[in-house]
């Protein structure tokens, strides 16, 4: 948990997180956000106050940690989203809530399909069901979690 920290910082490579995301990281005290990637309409419900926030560079994109309080329990916990590759706002936004769409890196998918693309290069033959995986990989590639800012 990231407790005794207050703030955000930003690291100089984060040109894939959106301006607007760091701000309404800073300056929004509530957040809702998705537990299930890739599913619409299916959001958590529970309202966190925001106590700190933070954006690490990682191998594979950033880590973007959050320090919560669930303002129903009063539970404290931290919560992560891993191996970020961009954050692009939704179009729908007020003074008093903003949301975003958090994609990040499916590391195990990718993995596998950089292999399957380096056996079709060196010349290796792939069955129908390895073409297919490469034809729709950029659905797979990736998971899409959305995160909502609130005021109050």
């Amino acid at each position: 948990m990231i407790s005794d920290y207050k703030g955000v910082f930003f690291y100089e490579d984060d040109s894939q997180i959106d301006l607007f995301f760091k701000r309404d990281l800073e300056n929004f005290k509530y957040v809702k956000f998705s537990l299930n990637p890739n599913l619409p309409q299916i959001d958590e419900e529970v309202k966190h106050e925001i106590r700190g926030s933070k954006i690490l560079p990682a191998r594979e994109g950033f880590i973007i940690l959050l320090d919560l309080v669930n303002t129903e329990t009063g539970e404290q916990y931290s919560h992560a989203f891993c191996d970020v590759v961009r954050v692009e706002p939704n179009r729908s936004f007020t003074s008093e809530s903003t949301k975003y769409y958090i994609t990040c890196l499916n590391r195990a998918e990718a993995y596998n399909l950089r292999e399957l693309r380096e056996w079709k290069e060196n010349g290796l033959t792939l069955d129908k069901e390895q073409n297919e995986r490469l034809a729709n990989s950029h659905h797979s590639e990736h998971f899409t979690f959305r995160i909502r800012f609130n005021k109050n």
